[in-house]
């Protein structure tokens, strides 16, 4: 817990700095153009907020114009990879402080019945291009309510529009794209740094003057007025042998900006919705306080007075006492060996392995060193240190299966490493059959399957039986309590303290304490946005994983007071209980907000999310089991037995 906390003080320090300021990590130094020099412009695959399919940009049906010469893959990070991102060499030629009017991009499209069949879909299904600018995510710019701009990272591939045919999909074929640079000196000599990329896109059916824009501001691209005829995708059987021939262009215009280099991801990182924010932090801190109080009242005052008044009386006066307490009344089998103890020991190890990547990774992030312009960071950073952290799973899983007397160690350390890594990676390969079958860049290449598989068995599994070598060799954890040899008749439980639904009960206050800030997790990951709150992010998942304590402390004190001591699985199943609540939430938000209708989407996206919930029953889980098991060796720990 002096690690959570810890963790908390440096969040609310890190709240006081101005938010959306990206750190650069060496490496990433800016790159300086000179005036009419070539600048890179890369296309990354077309996603949409209504399809977990993702396309390539070179994907076939869509008879995009290729790049000039051999289209080159551009290298990318195995979070990147995971990810789905495909870079190559887009075809736009843009060149520093090049303006260009109406620029072919190349020889008109054909584009035959089957084609604009699968075009409509995809643009009924929203779907958005991504394309970079010096590695500058070109989106359309608007204005929040609080004056400030906000890029997006995509654009529309098309729009739809309504006549007296009914909904028409028309494709956007014109560009405009404005973008913005500023001035250095280096050695005498002047340079242009590229600041800001925004695009405004259009449908023509025919290139002529009109399409020579006059826009000199970003801000100015939405109040374009369209001319023209756009090009409309008809899909009805008097079209169903005609050829639509469409021709791409693009305009580039160069604006001057102020903005400095270190600060041109700001319009695409501002945090929206602040006063949410705060009030999920305001709202998980008042749950923290209730239960801290709680916790206060009953196990620091009445606990602590109890303990002394006993431990105050002679012996015979004890034994009389004695008969007044379950919680007392247990003290000979709390500590008794639970049922699948391997089981137990190894999904402690495996989460607490969990909760040190998940609060690393976070603090990066919220220090700005994963940087958005490094594509996949935060992916290859959560995956490579979970696996470099093996040792940390190893290590508890064997002490704590020590400590309950087993001696089954090779299988302790089996299970350990294999056990999680092994069922994610399954679950991971038919997900990818999936992503394969319905032709989609999120498929994963045989290689990077390879790496993974290789990773897993020649670093994490070494790592693993190291930590379980050290943990085996320490002495065995000693309670502060004898086990009787016969266990204790368990008495009747009232309902709300019966194990499932006092579980059930448990897990309501923690997913209370995260569920608004779960909603913008949620609406980032599915719609393929920018999520950089990691502050505010940080310090909600700190004060859930208080929630969890303190919430499975309190339900366990009132379980030992019933005379109930199979405390050991149900502390774990109790704040682990959560989990539950974010797959039910999960399950709404697919119903109410996302607009999936293709079955591969919908196994994707609930395959994906019993495995974020799974993760989150077993940090969880192990976050409230080992408060529980703190509380109560300093409660047995404080009486006098004999």
């Amino acid at each position: 817990m002096l690690l959570v906390g810890w963790g908390a003080l440096v969040c609310m320090a890190s709240l006081l700095l101005p938010t959306g300021q990206a750190f650069y990590l060496p490496g990433q130094e800016p790159i300086s153009y000179a005036k009419g020099e070539r600048v890179r412009v890369t296309a990354n695959t077309l996603t949409s907020s209504s399809s977990l399919i993702n396309y390539d940009y070179d994907f076939k049906s869509f008879h995009f114009c290729p790049s000039e010469g051999a289209k080159t893959a551009q290298g990318a990070s195995l979070g990147s990879v995971l990810k789905g991102d495909r870079l190559v060499t887009a075809p736009y030629a843009i060149d520093m402080l090049t303006d260009a009017q109406c620029k072919l991009l190349c020889e008109p499209v054909s584009y035959n019945y089957e084609d604009r069949v699968f075009l409509k879909e995809r643009i009924m299904q929203h779907y958005s291009l991504r394309l970079d600018i010096d590695n500058l995510p070109v989106g359309e710019r608007f204005r929040l309510k609080s004056g400030d701009f906000l890029t997006t990272s995509d654009f529309p591939l098309g729009s739809i529009m309504t006549d007296a045919e009914g909904v028409v999909p028309t494709l956007h074929n014109h560009l405009v794209f404005l973008v913005e640079y500023n001035t250095v000196t280096i050695d005498g000599q002047e340079f242009y740094r590229v600041v800001g990329a925004t695009v405004h896109p259009t449908s023509r059916r025919t290139l002529s003057d009109d399409c020579q824009y006059g826009i000199r501001s970003p801000e100015l691209a939405a109040n374009v007025v369209k001319s023209g005829p756009p090009v409309i995708l008809s899909t009805n059987e008097e079209s169903k042998d005609e050829v639509l021939q469409v021709q791409y262009s693009y305009n580039v215009h160069w604006i001057r900006s102020e903005t400095p280099w270190s600060q041109r991801w700001n319009s695409y990182l501002r945090i929206t919705a602040v006063e949410t924010h705060w009030f999920s932090l305001l709202n998980s801190a008042a749950i923290v306080l209730f239960l801290g109080g709680l916790v206060f009242a009953v196990l620091i005052r009445a606990l602590h007075k109890d303990i002394a008044r006993y431990n105050s009386l002679p012996e015979s006066a004890a034994d009389e006492f004695q008969e007044d307490f379950g919680w007392k009344l247990v003290h000979g089998d709390v500590f008794r060996t639970p049922k699948h103890a391997m089981f137990l020991s190894v999904l402690a190890g495996i989460g607490t392995q969990m909760l040190a990547v998940v609060l690393l990774t976070l603090l990066f992030a919220m220090l700005g060193v994963l940087s958005p312009s490094s594509r996949g960071s935060f992916s290859t950073l959560l995956l490579c240190s979970f696996v470099f952290g093996g040792s940390i799973g190893g290590y508890v899983s064997a002490r704590l299966y020590k400590m309950f007397g087993r001696e089954n160690w090779k299988r302790n350390i089996f299970f350990t490493a294999v056990l999680f890594p092994g069922l994610t990676l399954l679950a991971g390969i038919v997900i990818n059959f999936f992503s394969i079958g319905a032709k989609s860049s999120t498929a994963l290449p045989f290689g990077t399957v390879v790496a993974l598989i290789c990773m897993w068995l020649f670093i994490l599994v070494p790592l693993t039986c190291l930590g379980a070598y050290i943990g085996f060799r320490k002495e065995r954890i000693s309670y502060p309590v004898r086990t009787n040899q016969i266990p204790r008749q368990i008495p009747q439980q009232p309902v709300y303290l019966r194990f499932w639904p006092s579980v059930l009960l448990g897990g309501i206050l923690p997913f209370g304490a995260v569920f608004i800030e779960l909603s913008f997790i949620l609406a980032s990951i599915w719609g393929h946005r920018f999520f950089y709150e990691t502050g505010f992010l940080f310090l909600v998942f700190c004060i859930t994983l208080l929630t969890c304590s303190q919430v499975t402390v309190l339900l366990t004190y009132f379980q030992l007071t019933s005379e109930d001591y199979g405390w050991w699985w149900r502390s774990f199943m109790t704040s682990g209980s959560c989990a539950f609540y974010v797959f039910l939430y999960s399950t709404w938000f697919y119903f109410s907000v996302l607009t999936m209708s293709d079955m591969t989407s919908t196994l994707i996206y609930f395959a994906l999310n019993l495995m974020l919930a799974f993760v989150l029953f077993v940090l969880m889980g192990t976050v409230g089991f080992f408060a529980s098991l703190w509380s109560i060796r300093r409660i047995y720990a404080s009486i006098k037995i004999d």
